[in-house]
């Protein structure tokens, strides 16, 4: 019979748990603790001043560059109005003499209203005869104040509702009848020319002689001296 023998365990000895106890203490002094907190405020409000004044600073320089700026503009703009205003004198007299140019303009157009451009007027006629109609000659007349407007017989024919002032009177020759009747169409697209009709037709052989008279309205007054469209 054998006996199994078992080694004795160590010795350990007893340990004990070392525990923290949930207590703390202050134990600065009072003068301490606020000599402290009156140092970190001194510090935040050193900051905060140091801030402003840079802030303060920098605002201030842009501000000033901005004046710069402008005052530079504003005497840029100023030497510039004083220059043109010299350069203007220079040409006093040309602006005076335009002016007066301008002014004796008006007065012209004022005083030729009522001038008559014949030539103008008898152009147009001319350039309104057909092909087949050869314009040999041309007689016009003013209405004077003692005749009056009404005196024309072909008054009645103005569909154009604008004052009679004088009459014309168109001889010539045609190929036929036809082209005569054409050419009084046509007058009546021209300015100043009103109930246009044939007084007289003769045939001679191959040809035709016409006389022809319309009145002249107020459409055809104005002279060289009155602006484009002349008096209405």
């Amino acid at each position: 019979m054998s006996t199994l023998t078992v080694p004795p365990r160590p010795y350990a000895a007893p340990t004990a748990e070392f525990r923290v106890p949930p207590v703390h203490a202050n134990l600065l002094p009072a003068e301490l603790i606020a000599a402290r907190e009156g140092s970190k405020a001194r510090k935040v409000v050193l900051i905060a001043v140091a801030v402003a004044v840079v802030l303060m600073a920098g605002w201030t320089t842009v501000a000033k560059l901005q004046t710069n700026s402008a005052k530079s503009d504003l005497h840029r703009a100023q030497s510039m109005a004083t220059t043109l205003t010299q350069e203007q004198g220079k040409y006093s007299t040309l602006v005076t003499a335009k002016g007066r140019a301008a002014q004796i303009q008006s007065q012209l157009s004022s005083l030729m209203a009522n001038d008559l451009n014949w030539s103008k007027l008898y152009t147009s006629v001319r350039g309104a005869a057909p092909g087949a109609v050869v314009v040999i000659g041309l007689a016009g007349q003013v209405n004077t104040a003692a005749a009056g407007a009404g005196t024309n017989p072909s008054q009645i024919f103005n569909a154009t509702n604008l004052p009679t002032i004088g009459s014309l009177t168109i001889t010539g020759t045609a190929k036929n009848k036809s082209a005569v009747a054409t050419f009084m169409d046509n007058l009546t697209k021209v300015p100043g020319i009103a109930a246009p009709y044939p007084t007289n037709v003769t045939t001679a052989g191959s040809a035709i002689t016409f006389a022809a008279t319309c009145l002249i309205t107020s459409k055809a007054l104005g002279g060289r001296y009155t602006p484009a469209g002349g008096t209405k």
